[in-house]
């Protein structure tokens, strides 16, 4: 995921890491969209 914004800009820093987050959270947990069954 590319970094956007203006680096060590705290507020661009912090939106960021809840993408990753979001992302990463979206592949951990199971619903009907990403399941395998």
């Amino acid at each position: 995921m590319p970094f956007e914004g203006d680096m060590h800009n705290a507020l661009v820093d912090a939106k960021h890491q809840a993408m990753y987050v979001s992302a990463i959270w979206k592949l951990l947990i199971i619903t009907p969209d990403n399941s395998e069954a």
